[in-house]
């Protein structure tokens, strides 16, 4: 869009705003949101305009991250869950729902962590998996899931 199409709507809309790719004086390229506000005098009449330009490319480069970090989850073919330290499930990827029978992400916001975990596993994944994962922020190991449909036991 040219300047003076962006004055034109500032003008007659009070403001105009825009992201884009901009050019720095050095050449540079950066993303930046601009807003131009139209500046009037007590009587309404168009005295200028403001224009404010903020660099808005670390959170551009974070919002591609987080697409490629989205897309990666969505297309693995492994178990990928998420839950809060309540131990209420937010998310399961589409392959985990498959493996564990569920078919609708519904049925994941119903559920608990421990719903997942096969029943005789379930003291163990208590007593050993859970403090492991609160005290070092992770755990690497094997245990049994369990398909929601089936009953059926899922080594993971």
């Amino acid at each position: 869009m040219t300047p003076e199409a962006a004055l034109r709507i500032a003008a007659t809309e009070g403001r105009f705003q825009d992201e884009g790719l901009r050019i720095r004086k050095d050449g540079s390229q950066f993303w930046a949101d601009v807003v131009i506000t139209a500046l009037r005098d007590p009587q309404g009449s168009l005295v200028g305009f403001s224009k404010i330009t903020r660099d808005v490319t670390e959170r551009k480069r974070a919002e591609e991250e987080m697409r490629k970090l989205h897309s990666l989850v969505e297309n693995s073919e492994d178990f990928i869950g998420v839950a809060s330290l309540e131990g209420e499930v937010l998310f399961v990827n589409a392959a985990g729902q498959s493996a564990v029978g569920l078919s609708e992400s519904d049925q994941v916001r119903r559920t608990k962590m421990l719903d997942y975990v096969a029943e005789e596993d379930r003291e163990r994944f208590k007593r050993d998996v859970l403090p492991a994962v609160f005290r070092d922020g992770r755990w690497k190991g094997e245990t049994l899931f369990r398909n929601f449909n089936t009953g059926a036991s899922i080594p993971m």
